[in-house]
């Protein structure tokens, strides 16, 4: 880590805390899906803290990473993937209806529990 990000992290690392903290308590889930879990920044400076203490807490082993697809209407799929080279070309949605996943975006998904 580079001296510059660890002096916006120290700086912010007790805010950074705080979203986590919040997002858990305000979204019961096991999961952590940083589209939502940024919707709680109030401002780009926690935002940028929040995505360095990710990265550390990935890199260091203490936050499981997995990653899924973003379904056409939305949603995220239900289905895990270890990295993002073993989604298959296709996926099944929330109702089991079958997509292509060729044009959908792969997002990270953090494990808290």
């Amino acid at each position: 880590m580079s001296k510059g990000t660890a002096v916006v992290l120290e700086k912010y690392k007790s805010s950074v805390q705080d979203l986590v903290a919040a997002w858990i308590q305000s979204n019961q889930t096991e999961t952590l899906d940083p589209r939502t879990l940024g919707k709680v920044s109030s401002s780009a400076e926690d935002a940028l803290a929040l995505a360095i203490e990710l990265a550390n807490l990935v890199e260091a082993g203490t936050l499981p990473v997995n990653y899924r697809v973003v379904t056409p209407t939305g949603e995220i799929s239900n289905e895990e993937f270890a990295n993002p080279a073993q989604i298959p070309a296709k996926v099944h949605d929330s109702k089991a209806r079958e997509f292509d996943t060729a044009y959908s975006d792969i997002i990270p998904v953090y494990r808290v529990s």
